[in-house]
């Protein structure tokens, strides 16, 4: 999504591997990282494992999805949708868009505690007034879900 307003990865090994992905991007690039943010120029967003929503440092809830969900809350959304979190095998893959390249993708059990554990995050934002909306076609997550189209329509 190249007219997106941030492009958030916490491994370093992704920023180290997909540069034609984030070398063009025009927004901001941001990580957890201290050695990526470094290396490549990247605002440094420090987290910690935590569960929930983080309110004054990003949680870590095992993927960067989650931890760009707790950044969009930082940014101030008001409201967040979420794509291509499968969370779950999708024809043979781990990822909507493919198995990460030369790197470990995680098993079947790690995706299954991260889908989980959105649940407390769904809760928090839910209390603050901010809708988080799984626009996924195929998931394993059980917070409230919505088709695509019928979120652009609102």
């Amino acid at each position: 999504m190249p007219w997106a307003n941030v492009l958030y990865a916490c491994d370093e090994s992704w920023w180290d591997r997909n540069p034609e992905i984030w070398q063009p991007f025009q927004g901001l690039r941001v990580t957890w990282s201290k050695d990526a943010a470094m290396r490549y120029g990247l605002i440094y967003a420090p987290g910690e494992t935590g569960e929930g929503l983080g309110r004054t440092i990003l949680h870590a809830g095992g993927s960067s999805g989650y931890m760009a969900v707790n950044l969009a809350y930082f940014f101030g959304a008001t409201e967040i949708y979420l794509l291509g979190f499968d969370m779950q095998m999708t024809d043979g893959m781990t990822h909507w868009h493919g198995d990460h390249r030369n790197s470990n993708n995680p098993s079947p059990d790690m995706l299954s505690k991260w889908a989980r554990r959105f649940i407390p995050m769904w809760s928090d934002l839910r209390d603050l007034g901010i809708p988080l909306i799984n626009c996924t076609r195929q998931t394993a997550m059980t917070i409230p879900r919505m088709d695509l189209d019928e979120a652009l329509a609102q």
